[in-house]
């Protein structure tokens, strides 16, 4: 289980980007249970070595932003993987993945400020 992450990791190192976007299809193949706890204490050793590793290059202003989504975006995923069951949950996840590729082809982007 940890070596697929580890690979992921490297990767995410490499690149910049794409821990989980491959860990948790990688672990929910082998079992889904392994998916949310060890993505998120892995993700958050990884950001807590980047923050070591380069500390001056930290936007402290978008980072309060950043705080402040992941908080409602974690309350608002955890209502709804409570509210909905397992088999709707699922068919949502991959409405969402179906909107999501949608408007990457489509070749619209959200504004910038």
């Amino acid at each position: 289980m940890h070596q697929d992450i580890a690979v992921v990791a490297a990767v995410q190192a490499a690149v910049g980007k794409g821990l989980n976007l491959l860990t948790i299809p990688l672990l929910l193949l082998i079992n889904p249970v392994f998916s949310p706890s060890s993505v998120l204490v892995d993700s958050i050793v990884l950001s807590f070595l980047a923050l070591w590793r380069a500390p001056a290059k930290i936007d402290l202003q978008n980072l309060k932003f950043g705080m402040a989504g992941l908080v409602i975006g974690t309350a608002l995923a955890g209502t709804v993987a409570f509210v909905i069951d397992s088999k709707n949950l699922a068919k949502l996840l991959g409405l969402l993945v179906i909107l999501g590729v949608t408007l990457a082809l489509s070749g619209w982007s959200a504004p910038l400020n």
